[in-house]
C-alpha cells in the first residue's frame, strides 16, 4: 500500500513539474542547429536542449508536413518519421513509450499536415557530432491555416530571440539580472547565458533570412520589411545591418541598429520580369501528376519551355521539397502535397 501511495506521489509531482514545462515553437532549421544539452540536476529533473538563439527546450510544438514515415527496428516496433516546415526537416522517433503517437503514425500516410508535441532529444554518436530529434507525445492532422498561423508565430518568436540575443552580446557582463533589466523575458535568460557561451558562431543575419523566407512562403505578397532593434556592437552578426546610431555618452546605454528581414521576392535583371520558378515547378507538378507523380523530365522539358534551366528547376524544386510543398514518392517522380 505504501509502495503505490509514494509511486502515486511521484506521479502526480512529476505531472505537476511537467505542466510547468512550456511547449516551444520553432522552426527546424534552429532546431537542428543545436548542439548542447544541459539539465537542472538530480535524478528526475529534466534536460533541455538549447539553440544557438537561446531557447532552452525540455518540450516542442511544431506543425509541418509528414513527408516521411517508416517503421524500423527488426520488429517495426518503431516508427521514424520527418516533418517538414519551410526551414527544413525535423526527426520523429515513437515507440512503446509513446503509444498514442506511434498509433497515430501508424495510421498516417504522407503528405499530411500534422501537429506534433514532444520532447526535444540529442544523440551524439561520435565527439563533435550532434544530431537532433523529438520524442513525440502527440500527432494530430491540422489544416493549412492552422500550419500558416503556426509558421507566423514561430517567425515572432525567433524574431524575439534573435533580438534578445544580439542584446546580451552587447553586455560586458552578461547575468540574468542584466538581461531582465534589458526588458528580456524571464522565459529566456537562462537559455541565452547558455547560448552565449556555448555557441561563439551564430550568425544573426541568417535566422533573420530564414523568418523571411517562412513569411514569404505564407503570404501571397511579399511582406513590408520588418526592422529588428539589435545592439550596434552586433551589427556585423548581419549584412543586412544599417549604419550604426550615433554613439552616446552613457556605456551602459547599448546602440541600436536596425536589422531587416530580407525581403523573399526574387530578384530580376533591370528591365526583365522576374521569372517565378518555385510557382512554375510547382504547378507542372501538379499538372503533370498522373497519379503516381510526375515524371522529372517532363518537368524540366516544360519547365525549359517557360525560360527556366535545369539547373532553375532543381533549385526551386530543392525549395519545394524544403518547405514540404513537393516530396519524391518514388526516384524520379514528384508529388504536390
Amino acid at each position: 500500500m505504501m509502495a503505490n501511495q509514494e509511486t502515486t506521489q511521484q506521479d502526480e509531482e512529476e505531472q505537476t513539474f511537467n505542466a510547468r514545462e512550456p511547449a516551444w515553437r520553432l522552426f527546424a532549421a534552429e532546431f537542428n542547429d543545436a548542439r548542447f544539452e544541459t539539465s537542472e540536476g538530480g535524478e528526475r529533473a529534466p534536460t533541455y536542449v538549447v539553440t544557438p538563439l537561446g531557447a532552452r527546450l525540455n518540450r516542442v510544438l511544431i506543425v509541418g508536413v509528414l513527408t516521411s514515415n517508416e517503421p524500423v527496428g527488426e520488429d517495426g516496433s518503431v516508427r521514424r518519421a520527418q516533418v517538414t516546415d519551410p526551414s527544413g526537416v525535423f526527426h520523429i522517433y515513437a515507440g512503446q513509450y509513446q503509444p498514442e503517437a506511434l498509433q497515430a503514425l501508424q495510421e498516417l500516410e504522407p503528405p499530411a499536415i500534422v501537429a506534433v508535441v514532444g520532447k526535444a532529444r540529442t544523440y551524439s554518436p561520435e565527439e563533435g557530432v550532434v544530431y537532433t530529434s523529438i520524442r513525440p507525445e502527440a500527432i494530430h492532422p491540422v489544416s493549412s491555416e492552422e500550419r500558416d498561423a503556426w509558421i507566423v508565430e514561430t517567425a515572432e518568436h525567433t524574431l524575439e530571440r534573435v533580438e534578445a540575443v544580439a542584446h546580451a552580446r552587447a553586455l560586458a557582463e552578461p547575468t540574468e539580472q542584466a538581461l531582465l533589466d534589458l526588458g528580456i523575458r524571464p522565459r529566456l535568460t537562462k537559455g541565452i547565458l547558455d547560448a552565449l557561451s556555448e555557441y561563439s558562431d551564430t550568425d544573426l543575419g541568417g535566422y533573420l533570412d530564414l523568418v523571411g523566407d517562412a513569411l514569404g512562403y505564407v503570404m501571397p505578397a511579399p511582406p513590408e520589411p520588418r526592422m529588428v532593434d539589435t545592439p550596434a556592437s552586433t551589427a556585423e552578426a548581419s549584412a543586412q545591418a544599417s549604419e550604426p546610431a550615433a554613439p552616446t555618452t552613457e556605456p551602459s546605454a547599448p546602440q541600436a541598429n536596425k536589422v531587416e528581414v530580407p525581403d523573399p521576392a526574387p530578384e530580376a535583371e533591370p528591365g526583365e520580369a522576374p521569372i517565378d520558378a518555385e510557382n512554375i515547378v510547382f504547378d507542372l507538378v501538379e499538372a503533370l501528376d498522373d497519379g503516381d507523380g510526375a515524371l522529372w523530365d517532363e518537368i524540366v522539358s516544360q519547365s525549359n519551355e517557360k525560360g527556366l534551366s535545369e539547373e532553375d528547376v532543381e533549385e526551386a524544386m530543392n525549395l519545394l521539397m524544403d518547405r514540404g510543398r513537393v516530396f519524391e514518392p518514388v526516384l524520379g517522380r514528384m508529388k504536390a502535397t
